[in-house]
């Protein structure tokens, strides 16, 4: 297997020739946000792949002991590695980030994935002029759990602690869904305060090995009233197996919780995580689901920015396909590339890519193939059977902006993607009614009036969700919108954000 490193999250590919700063698995995705633009405004991003700017902005951070932190403030990624000032959300009323951050759609654009994972992991300053809460932590982190991230998000609330039930109630569903129950059971055993409800408080008695006392608990629940008819079945074959042999358990429920989805599992009638929301998928990534759940939990999670391509890489080819059809094919296809691109003939590459691309495209994850592959794709021989496929694969990669040199230049489409990939749009015209409406907002389109007045109050998060959400309108058709998010993306020094996702845009929509 090819070893392909795939860079942090919020740092340029090109930016470090050494290996990641963050030894967190989860943490190495791909696309990064924050790009080359000289910074001037306040309201712009800090430009991280310059570091004579990294050298001033260091000093300007402040150490502050965990306990005294609010949990409005707390985050996994320190402002000098995102580029986002300290005052990202500070200014703007955290009622209303916490709806815009739990509204947001990012679609499936990768750029715009990755750029909203690095808004929900940054460290900021909390809110001001506002009582401490933690209604924007709670949003970051249940938008966290709906795209899948579950590690980061377990990482965030025990970083914040979980002192306030809505806090903990949030702890305690993360972590079901990463099976790391026990120091979570042993919070709910030894702090009342934290209010775990009946169910909670069953389940951890079990755990704890309080099998007596578990079972009084439960026939006063359901005497009072307290757990419902289903839900006490649970929990009685959770604590009588002998039961659960002769007994049928209940109906799942249609949207079941972290905590049913784990007594079903307990009782031996794991539920099917396909059908679920894409939060459960890390449940499927131990592989003792079998290797073919693995595959498509680990596919579903790179499609919504929660895994890297790397983790799926390593899944792909751990071994030989046992049947073919859907991900069967797909791991077929990518093994005899990957062994084609160690081993073969230029001839057998190209038979090779010309099988997977399509493959890969239909299962949504052009964009992944293209960050596993993009680079080595640069270093073998090109063929016009092809070109096409090579030219999509490296503008879709880390690296268009150096493959945009070497492309000949063939069509108006040609000429676009390159001028887009290297920032020269300005000369260049349009191919389809998609294609205009990124001209102008590279070229033409001002931002709103709207965000330049947040931007003027330094609501820079804020500006940027709303350009997030504008883009996925835009996405969907609506050309104003789409220039709109373009052109604030750009103000705020977001350009690699910009270009990757407009690339993203137009290649993907046209093979659709």
């Amino acid at each position: 297997m090819i070893k392909i490193w795939l860079p942090l999250i919020l740092l340029s590919s090109e930016a470090f020739a050494g290996p990641p700063l963050s030894a967190i698995e989860w943490l190495q995705t791909t696309e990064p946000p924050i790009v080359a633009n000289p910074v001037k405004p306040a309201h712009k991003i800090v430009d991280i792949d310059k570091p004579d700017q990294m050298a001033v902005q260091r000093p300007l951070i402040s150490v502050s002991p965990l306990s005294r932190l609010s949990p409005e403030a707390v985050g996994l990624l320190p402002s000098y590695v995102t580029g986002f000032p300290g005052d990202l959300w500070a200014n703007s009323p955290p009622d209303l980030l916490a709806r815009l951050i739990r509204n947001l759609e990012v679609g499936d654009n990768p750029a715009m994935q990755a750029l909203l994972l690095t808004l929900l992991l940054a460290e900021t300053d909390p809110p001001k002029h506002v009582e401490p809460g933690i209604s924007i932590l709670l949003a970051r982190v249940d938008k966290l759990i709906e795209i899948g991230a579950i590690e980061p998000a377990l990482a965030l609330v025990e970083r914040a602690g979980s002192q306030d039930p809505a806090l903990f109630s949030r702890a305690f569903d993360l972590a079901l869904l990463a099976d790391k129950t026990d120091p979570a059971c042993r919070d709910v055993l030894t702090k009342p305060t934290l209010e775990p409800d009946y169910t909670i408080r069953i389940f951890c008695h079990v755990r704890n090995g309080d099998w007596a006392l578990a079972s009084f608990m439960l026939e006063n629940a359901i005497a009072l009233g307290e757990i419902e008819p289903r839900t006490g079945l649970l929990l009685d074959l959770f604590l009588n197996p002998d039961l659960a042999e002769s007994t049928l358990p209940p109906v799942p429920s249609i949207e079941p919780s972290p905590l049913e989805f784990r007594l079903f599992e307990a009782i031996g009638s794991p539920l099917q995580t396909a059908s679920l929301p894409v939060s459960f998928a890390i449940a499927d990534l131990s592989g003792n689901s079998g290797w073919k759940a693995q595959l498509e939990a680990a596919e579903r999670l790179v499609k919504s920015g929660a895994l890297s391509e790397n983790q799926l890489l390593g899944i792909y080819t751990a071994r030989l396909p046992a049947a073919s059809g859907g991900v069967w094919d797909r791991v077929a296809g990518l093994q005899r590339f990957d062994q084609a691109l160690i081993a073969g003939t230029p001839r057998e590459v190209e038979a090779a890519l010309a099988e997977i691309w399509p493959q890969m495209t239909r299962a949504g994850l052009a964009v992944g193939f293209a960050r596993m592959f993009g680079r080595i794709l640069m270093e073998q021989p090109s063929s016009q059977t092809t070109d096409r496929l090579r030219f999509d694969i490296q503008m879709l990669a880390p690296i268009y902006q150096t493959a945009a040199q070497f492309r000949p230049l063939r069509d108006d489409e040609d000429r676009f993607l390159t001028a887009l990939a290297q920032g020269t749009l300005a000369q260049h015209r349009p191919f389809n009614d998609t294609s205009t409406a990124v001209l102008r907002g590279f070229t033409a389109q001002p931002i709103p009036s709207r965000l330049r007045t947040l931007l003027d109050q330094r609501r820079l998060g804020e500006v940027i969700l709303r350009s997030i959400a504008a883009f996925s309108d835009g996405a969907a058709g609506d050309s104003q919108q789409l220039s709109e998010s373009l052109a604030t993306l750009q103000e705020v020094g977001l350009n690699t954000t910009a270009q990757s996702a407009a690339l993203q845009l137009l290649i993907l929509k046209r093979r659709q």
